[in-house]
């Protein structure tokens, strides 16, 4: 079972929050700091803000958080090879 299907949770605002939003949402907040620094790459600064988002997010997500974070880092490496 792939991340994107596990139950969904609605967040503050009527969000409704997905693994895959979670990983959005980290993704885009690391964007943003690398841009506004004036950056083409990410630093370590920007991977760190881009995790600590995820997992901030994921926790509303319940007891999937250590498992989804498991798939997301496998789809990452599988992504690199």
């Amino acid at each position: 079972m792939s991340f994107d299907e596990r139950a969904p949770v609605s967040v503050a605002g009527g969000i409704l929050l997905t693994p895959h939003r979670a990983w959005c949402s980290g993704h885009d907040a690391a964007m943003r700091q690398m841009r506004k620094a004036g950056r083409a790459a990410w630093n370590e600064d920007d991977y760190d803000l881009a995790v600590r988002t995820q997992g901030r997010l994921l926790r509303h997500l319940g007891g999937h958080y250590e498992q989804i974070s498991a798939d997301m880092i496998g789809n990452e490496e599988d992504a690199t090879r």
